[in-house]
C-alpha cells in the first residue's frame, strides 16, 4: 500500500471507473450463473467452491463487490450474500440488477473495509483484488478476524510485491511514456508482510496458481507482442516451486480456529 496524495479520491475513482463499465451482468446471470450445478470457466470461482465446500445457506462477505459477478455466483449457489464496496455506483448498480432479476439473496451497500462490525458475522468472506487498497491493514487483520465465524473461512484473489524487479518496474516505468496505470493513486501490492499480520488472529496459507511474471513485460512495455512466447516462458517458470513466489498474482486463503469467536 502507499500514504503518497491523490487528486482523486479512491471512491470517486471507482466510480468514475463503474459509471464507464460495459459488464453485461444481464449475459452473465442467465448465461453463467441461473444454473446452480454449473461452474463457470473462472479457475478462481473453482477454488472458491473447493476452499469454502457447501455454499447453501452459507452468509457471505464479498468484499469489495465492484461489478458484482462473485455475488452474483455465490447468490446462484444458495449462499445470503452482502455485498460491500466503496462505491456507490457499484452499489446502486448491484442493487438495481437485483431487484430487476429478482434475485433475493443478495444485498449490497456501501461500506469501507474497516467498517465491517456493524453487519455481524460471516461463515465466509471473499475478495478479487481488494486487500491491497485497504489501509490501516494492521487494523483491518483485526477486523476480518472479528467478521468471521468460528471455523469460518477467506478467500481472496490479490496481487504480489515479492518481486523486487516488478516493483521497480511499477514505480518507475508504469504510468509513464505510453505505459498505463489501471488502479487507483493510493494502491500498491499487496506485501508480504501485511499477509503476515492475519497469522496474529487466522490459519493462512498462501498459494499461486499461475506464473504471471514475464507476461507482464509483454502486455505492459511491448503492447502484446510475443505474448504468446512469455506466456509459454511463464509456464516452463511455474515448474520451479522455488520460482512460484516472484508471481505477480496469488490466493491469500485464510481459516479462523474453530475454538476461537
Amino acid at each position: 500500500m502507499s500514504n503518497l496524495p491523490s487528486s482523486v479520491s479512491p471512491d470517486q475513482f471507482w466510480d468514475n471507473r463503474y459509471i464507464n463499465s460495459r459488464v453485461d451482468l444481464e449475459r452473465f446471470w442467465h448465461q453463467e450463473c441461473e444454473n446452480s450445478n454449473k461452474i463457470p470457466d473462472n479457475r478462481e470461482f473453482k477454488e472458491i467452491v473447493d476452499f469454502f465446500g457447501d455454499l447453501n445457506g452459507a452468509r457471505v462477505l464479498d468484499l469489495g463487490c465492484g461489478e458484482g459477478r462473485t455475488s452474483l455466483f455465490l447468490a446462484a449457489h444458495g449462499a445470503n450474500v452482502t455485498a460491500v464496496d466503496i462505491s456507490a455506483v457499484a452499489v446502486d448498480r448491484m442493487n438495481t440488477f437485483c431487484r430487476d432479476c429478482e434475485i433475493k439473496n443478495i444485498q449490497a451497500m456501501q461500506s469501507s473495509a474497516l467498517d465491517l462490525a456493524s453487519l455481524g458475522q460471516f461463515d465466509f468472506v471473499v475478495g478479487f483484488m481488494i486487500l491491497h487498497h485497504i489501509e490501516p491493514f494492521e487494523e483491518f487483520a483485526k477486523v476480518l478476524a472479528d467478521t468471521l465465524k468460528s471455523g469460518g473461512k477467506a478467500f481472496f484473489y490479490e496481487n504480489n510485491a515479492f518481486s523486487d524487479l516488478l516493483m521497480w518496474f511499477r514505480e518507475h516505468i508504469v504510468g509513464r511514456l505510453w505505459i498505463p496505470k489501471g488502479g487507483d493513486d493510493d494502491e500498491f501490492p499487496l506485501l508480504p508482510a501485511e499477509v503476515n499480520l492475519f497469522r496474529q488472529y487466522l490459519n493462512v496459507d498462501v498459494i499461486y496458481p499461475r506464473m504471471v511474471f514475464v507476461q507482464l513485460f509483454s502486455q505492459y512495455i511491448l503492447k502484446g507482442r510475443l505474448l504468446t512466447l512469455s506466456l509459454e516462458i511463464d509456464k516452463w517458470l511455474f515448474k520451479l516451486k522455488f520460482v512460484r513466489k516472484y508471481s505477480y498474482r496469488q490466493y491469500v486463503m485464510l481459516e479462523k480456529r474453530k475454538d476461537e469467536k
